[in-house]
């Protein structure tokens, strides 16, 4: 569903709401870094395939 994502300092603004059915949800929270097993899976990725098939499903 299409949401509101014109800039605002008053608050996030996301271009679509997420869809709780389809297991989409929004995560406010913002890293300094990437978690430390996520930067080693993209950095040994060759290509997109491979990512999908090593990315970790949760930390």
């Amino acid at each position: 569903m299409p949401g509101d994502a014109r800039f605002s300092l008053d608050g996030e603004r996301l271009a679509f709401t997420p869809d709780p059915k389809s297991n989409e949800m929004d995560c406010p929270v913002l890293y300094a870094e990437p978690h430390p097993t996520v930067l080693s899976v993209l950095q040994a990725a060759p290509d997109r395939p491979y990512l999908w098939k090593t990315l970790p499903t949760a930390l």
